[in-house]
């Protein structure tokens, strides 16, 4: 927690309609400017936090649109980040977060996530997500997490003096194969060599949101070593992990050991729409388009077709 980023705020409001806690809510201690108002008492002591307070904090989404609002420039994420981390600290161990933690991990670690991903379409299939849905409460939003998979997961292939490097992420390596092998197909199309290094690990945003920001600086130095055989520029498809990324300098700034080449590392990454030039994404969504259009009848030919009869 840095004392310096609280003293940006100056308590305007005019984050107060970008916030969607506080717009649903309608509590000023649900808003950006009161939760750092509670950030501020809660750094000033050193007792555990009250359930007010906690409950305050942790309903925040991180979701950030209150740095768009901000004339001041708040960075609202990185308080919210540190301030779970003072959390974390002080919060006696309790089941549910010890349940939390282990989801935490199961993300982090590529084989559990694979089975956890192959169970959860199995239970798709079988219906009981939706049987999870119909019963509400904890299980029912569980259930409404459970993304469903996309294929076959993502199998990259490390290329020495490629031109591109693409974080394939956990999840979306796991769950959204497809994409993954689009994104490379895309990249590829326009003249570039795609290498997907093999000891790259999830990007830690999840434990940063959560608190966990010793294991997410430790993510992020694995991620900074995987990538560090070239200064190929890094190329991801999915916002939070790229915004992610791009804050691994302000991550590990005051490790002096990775500061600099976590810095370097952040300046390499791109979002994949902001590397693949027009052309190329034209070319590829014609293509896709009249991929899509030769597996439909034309309105002509819908049209000319008999009618069902009953």
């Amino acid at each position: 927690m840095r004392h310096e980023d609280l003293a940006t705020c100056v308590s305007c409001g005019l984050c107060l309609n970008d916030c969607p806690t506080y717009r649903v809510l309608g509590d000023e201690a649900d808003s950006p400017r009161g939760r750092i108002q509670l950030i501020r008492g809660l750094i000033a002591e050193t007792a555990a936090p009250s359930t007010t307070t906690r409950d305050h904090l942790e309903a925040c989404l991180v979701c950030r649109a209150c740095e768009t609002a901000c004339p001041s420039l708040v960075p609202f994420g990185r308080i919210m980040e540190g301030a779970r981390e003072v959390l974390r600290e002080r919060e006696d161990r309790t089941f549910a977060g010890s349940v939390g933690r282990a989801a935490l991990d199961t993300v982090a670690h590529r084989g559990r996530l694979a089975l956890f991903s192959r169970m959860t379409d199995l239970s798709r299939r079988l219906g009981l997500l939706r049987i999870a849905r119909a019963l509400g409460g904890r299980l029912a939003w569980a259930a409404s997490l459970a993304p469903a998979r996309e294929g076959r997961s993502f199998e990259g292939t490390d290329r020495p003096g490629a031109d591109l490097a693409l974080f394939a992420g956990c999840i979306m390596r796991e769950s959204f194969g497809d994409t993954e092998r689009a994104t490379v197909r895309l990249l590829e199309r326009q003249g570039d060599t795609v290498t997907t290094p093999e000891e790259q690990t999830c990007c830690g945003a999840l434990h940063a949101h959560a608190g966990e920001g010793q294991r997410a600086r430790e993510l992020a130095r694995y991620n900074v070593d995987a990538f560090a055989g070239s200064d190929a520029k890094i190329v991801v498809n999915a916002a939070g992990c790229g915004a992610h990324l791009k804050a691994y300098g302000e991550l590990l700034a005051d490790d002096p050991a990775w500061a600099e080449r976590a810095k370097a590392f952040a300046a390499r990454v791109r979002d994949v729409s902001g590397n693949a030039s027009g052309r190329s994404l034209g070319r590829f969504c014609k293509r896709s388009r009249a991929s899509r259009s030769s597996r439909s009848p034309t309105p002509s030919a819908a049209a000319a077709a008999p009618a069902s009869t009953t």
